[in-house]
C-alpha cells in the first residue's frame, strides 16, 4: 500500500536577499509514524543551514547531512523533546538559510534548488501559504492564487496561497515583463525578462489553448490561476499553478542558436515542451506517484498529452518523427548494448545513477511514451481516454503505485482481448526491458511470425491485421523468441506486422 501523505499545511515566509542568499521560516503540521520514535526525517537542500527548530513547541536538536550525487538523500532529522503522542500532529518550525539561487546573466536568474527550498517528509498533499520578500527590482512568481503583492521600503512583498491542497510547491523570479491571457476559466500569466511583447503574448495564448484542451479531456483543474515563467536551459518543469518553460522556447524559431535549429529541436521547443509542462498540471501535481518506480508514469503522461495535443493541430504523421526518433533513443548502443536494455522504466532514478542522464530519460520519456502508445492501441481511444480520467478521480488525494495503474487500466481492455487483467503487458513493457526484432511470412501453407532479438523469456502479445477478399481483422499473437505460426481464417487471408507508429518493434528481412 502506498504511504499517505504525513504533512497537510505550511507556512512558509522566505526573505531574498540581494546578494541572492534566502532567510526562510517554515512552519508546518506532521502526522506521526510509529516508525519514527524520537527521529524525524526531512529532505532539505543541502545548500540550507538550519539555524533553530522547534517541535511542539520546544526546541528541537537538528542534525544535517547531505550527499549531492544523490538528490533524495539531501536532508536533515529533528530529535524529539520527548516521545510523540499517537495521533497527534506535531508541529514543527524550522529557521534556515542558503543560496539556492544563482544570476545567470543580467535580468535572468536559476533556481537551483525547485523541489528542495523547503522541508518535505515523504508524499506531500498539504495547502501552502507563501510569503517572499524580495529587492524591488525584481518580480517572483509561485505556487498558489495572488494573496496580494505591496511595497515595503525597498523590498517587495508577494504573498500567495494555495486554495487546494498541493503535492509541492516552486517559485521563480527575475526582472520580468508579464502578460496575461483568460480562457476557459483560467487566469494565464506568462512571465519573460525580455523581448517582444508578441511572443510574450503569443507564449500566453498557446497555454490558454492547451489548458483549454486538456481539461476538455480531463475534467477542469481545481486551481484558477497558471503561471509561465523562463527557465535558462533546455528544459521545462512543471509545479503546480507555475511552469517553468525553458527560455528557448520564448524564441522565434529564426532566433534560436544554430546549434538548436534542426527540425527535431524545433518540435521539441515550439511543439511538444509547453503542453508537456502543462499536462504535469494533472500528472503530478492533481496526482502523484508513490515511489520512484511509478514516476515514470507521470512524466509518460505528460508526453503522451503533448503529442494528443500536437496531433490535434497537425494531424497524426506529426507523431511519426518523433516516435520514431524515440525508438532510435532506445535502440542507440552503449557499451555493447541497447540503451533501453540498460533497465525498465520502473528502476526510475536508478538509470541515471546506474548510467547516466541520457539513458534515464530515454527510458522514462522515450519508452514511457511508447508504453502508453501501445496501451491505447490495446484499449481503443476512448477506453484509454476513460481510464485517465479514472485515474485522475481515483488518487487525487493519495499516491498511486504501478500496480494501481495496472488494476485501473485493465479495467477498460475490452471484452475478448487477451491478457484481460494486462499482467504480462506490465511485465513485459513496465517490469522487463526488450525490443522484439519481427518478420512475418504469408506462405500457401500458413503464415509464421519470427521474433529474434530479445533475451529467452521475453513474450509479447503482438497485434496483426489479418485480412482476406471478404474482412479485416486484428488478432494479437504471443511470440516468444523464433517462430510462431499464425492461426488464419482462410488460406488467401494475409497478416501484416502493426504500424510502426503504434509498436514498439524493429522490422528485419529474414536471410
Amino acid at each position: 500500500m502506498a504511504p499517505l501523505p504525513r504533512i497537510h499545511s505550511y507556512a512558509i515566509e522566505s526573505t531574498i536577499l540581494p546578494d541572492l542568499s534566502m532567510t526562510v521560516k517554515a512552519r508546518f503540521d506532521m502526522d506521526p509514524s510509529a516508525e519514527d520514535g524520537r527521529v524525524l526525517p526531512f529532505i532539505l537542500s543541502d545548500r540550507m543551514t538550519i539555524s533553530r527548530a522547534t517541535i511542539d513547541g520546544q526546541p528541537a536538536e537538528v542534525m544535517q547531512r547531505g550527499v549531492h550525487s544523490d538528490p533524495f538523500s539531501s536532508g536533515a532529522f529533528l530529535l524529539t523533546p520527548a516521545e510523540p503522542l499517537p495521533n497527534k500532529p506535531h508541529q514543527i518550525e524550522l529557521e534556515y538559510r542558503g543560496t539556492v539561487i544563482r544570476q545567470v546573466e543580467p535580468g535572468a536568474y536559476f533556481v537551483d534548488e525547485r523541489n528542495a527550498w523547503y522541508p518535505q517528509n515523504g508524499t506531500t498533499h498539504a495547502n501552502f501559504d507563501l510569503t517572499f520578500r524580495i529587492p524591488q527590482n525584481l518580480r517572483l512568481v509561485s505556487t498558489g492564487e495572488s494573496v496580494g503583492e505591496s511595497m515595503d521600503g525597498e523590498v517587495r512583498v508577494v504573498h500567495r496561497r494555495t486554495s487546494v491542497p498541493e503535492s509541492m510547491a516552486g517559485f521563480n523570479l527575475g526582472s520580468y515583463q508579464v502578460t496575461g491571457s483568460q480562457a476557459g476559466g483560467y487566469d494565464v500569466e506568462c512571465y519573460s525578462p525580455g523581448g517582444g511583447h508578441d511572443q510574450l503574448q503569443n507564449v500566453a495564448e498557446q497555454t490558454s489553448g492547451i489548458l483549454d484542451f486538456f481539461s476538455k479531456r480531463w475534467g477542469k483543474l481545481p486551481i484558477r490561476s497558471v503561471a509561465v515563467s523562463p527557465i535558462p536551459g533546455y528544459f521545462g518543469q512543471g509545479f503546480p499553478g507555475l511552469i517553468y518553460l525553458s527560455s528557448v522556447s520564448y524564441l522565434r524559431e529564426q532566433d534560436r542558436p544554430a546549434e538548436l535549429r534542426s527540425s527535431s529541436m524545433d518540435a521539441f521547443f515550439s511543439e511538444v515542451l509547453l503542453p508537456h509542462e502543462v499536462a504535469h498540471q494533472w500528472w503530478g501535481n492533481l496526482i502523484a506517484p508513490a515511489d520512484y518506480r511509478s514516476e515514470w508514469l507521470i512524466e509518460a503522461m505528460a508526453n503522451d498529452g503533448a503529442l494528443q495535443f500536437l496531433q490535434s493541430k497537425e494531424g497524426p504523421g506529426a507523431l511519426v518523427p518523433i516516435l520514431d526518433r524515440y525508438r532510435s533513443n532506445l535502440l542507440r548502443p552503449q557499451n555493447g548494448h541497447s540503451i533501453e536494455s540498460a533497465g525498465p522504466v520502473d528502476f526510475g532514478f536508478r538509470l541515471m545513477e546506474n548510467e547516466d542522464l541520457f539513458t534515464w530519460h530515454a527510458i522514462t520519456y522515450d519508452k514511457g511514451t511508447w508504453i502508453l502508445r501501445m496501451l491505447r492501441e490495446r484499449l481503443g481511444d476512448d477506453g484509454f481516454l476513460r481510464m485517465q480520467v479514472r485515474m485522475l478521480q481515483e488518487f487525487s488525494s493519495k499516491p498511486f503505485t504501478n500496480e494501481d495503474f495496472r488494476r485501473v487500466a485493465s479495467e477498460f481492455v475490452p471484452p475478448g482481448a487477451p491478457d484481460r487483467d494486462l499482467s504480462l503487458f506490465f511485465d513485459t513493457w513496465i517490469y522487463g526491458t526488450g525490443i522484439p526484432e519481427l518478420n512475418i511470412e504469408n506462405g500457401p501453407q500458413g503464415s509464421l511470425l519470427d521474433l529474434s532479438g530479445t533475451t529467452d523469456d521475453f513474450t509479447v502479445d503482438v497485434p496483426l491485421r489479418c485480412r482476406d477478399a471478404s474482412r479485416s481483422r486484428e488478432v494479437f499473437v504471443r511470440a516468444s523468441s523464433g517462430s510462431q505460426s499464425i492461426r488464419r481464417t482462410s488460406k488467401s487471408e494475409v497478416c501484416r506486422l502493426p504500424s510502426p507508429s503504434d509498436f514498439l518493434y524493429v522490422q528485419i528481412a529474414k536471410e
